[in-house]
């Protein structure tokens, strides 16, 4: 499954190209941050094999490009939610898996 990432321009709906990471693995996002019309983050997770990674993407401008982001456990780490208060500080919160309790997951960018 690939992520889709669509943007609002006051009329409609339109398809935008999303940097979808590895062959195998599915992409989901989950929650995004606008906090200019030059930055934006989306977050959520990479899914292969039952495993998950954080996933991190962001808006330029021009086009979403993949970031690299965080894990903590060694198999569940997902992103749900994102909140941005400038283009140089994002904030997103998730959970990490340690066996079978599952952990809060608090990661800040720039």
């Amino acid at each position: 499954m690939q992520s889709l990432i669509e943007h609002w321009n006051g009329t409609n709906w339109r398809v935008k190209s999303s940097p979808n990471v590895g062959t195998v693995p599915n992409n989901y996002l989950l929650g995004v941050a606008a906090p200019s019309s030059t930055t934006a983050w989306a977050v959520g997770d990479l899914n292969n094999s039952g495993n998950t990674s954080t996933l991190v993407d962001r808006w330029n401008g021009t086009a979403w490009k993949h970031q690299p982001s965080p894990d903590v456990g060694l198999s569940n780490n997902e992103l749900l939610a994102a909140s941005a208060t400038s283009p140089q500080d994002a904030w997103a919160v998730g959970y990490w898996d340690k066996g079978s309790v599952q952990r809060t997951l608090i990661e800040h960018c720039c």
